[in-house]
């Protein structure tokens, strides 16, 4: 699994070099099995297996951020990136999600876990796991927009996995050359790379 990303990575350079955009990509290291199964232990949270791998390659990334939105990218510290998609680590999940709760005042009941911010469009939405719904295997992604209400997020699928969500991003810069939030409806959004 994972096995793709360093091509797609590759090959996504590639698409921002044509549309001279300065986007790049920050990984953070790997996290343990051992940090895996003490924050399970810690949330009461089975995370699904997808989501489980790209943590034990990466613990949180900042995949298409920019260096003109003068960003300091510092790991779990950074939770309102102004730039790209903020794949939070480990410990900033629950930092984010105690923040969510606050803002949307919902109750701890909610079975969310946020998995990423969406900084490169700057309006508070946010992808998260939807841990009242798993298929064995794997939890879906939602989309979390702000414009809805938690409740209204449970039926905001875009994609059955993890590793389904972040391949389609890549999907959509590499061969639509697109903008990454592939789950736009918005017809008003241009969603071409050319108009960034």
């Amino acid at each position: 699994m994972y096995e793709w990303l360093e091509d797609s990575v590759r090959e996504s350079r590639y698409v921002f070099d044509s549309f001279s955009l300065d986007w790049s990509f920050q990984f953070n290291e790997p996290a343990s099995e051992s940090e895996i199964e003490e924050y399970e232990l810690q949330t009461g949270l089975s995370l699904p297996h997808s989501y489980k791998l790209f943590l034990l390659k990466h613990n949180g990334a900042h995949l298409f951020c920019s260096e003109a939105a003068n960003l300091i990218f510092s790991g779990s510290s950074s939770l309102w990136a102004n730039s790209g998609i903020l794949i939070f680590e480990m410990s900033a999940t629950r930092e984010y999600k105690k923040q969510i709760h606050r803002i949307y005042d919902v109750s701890e009941q909610l079975l969310l876990l946020p998995i990423a911010y969406l900084g490169r469009i700057g309006t508070g939405d946010f992808c998260s796991l939807d841990f009242g719904s798993f298929n064995g295997i794997e939890n879906p992604v939602l989309d979390c927009n702000h414009e809805y209400s938690p409740e209204e997020w449970k039926d905001s699928v875009i994609a059955n996995s993890f590793e389904e969500w972040i391949r389609k991003i890549f999907e959509r810069i590499i061969r639509h050359k697109s903008l990454p939030e592939y789950w736009f409806k918005d017809t008003i959004y241009d969603n071409s790379l050319d108009s960034v």
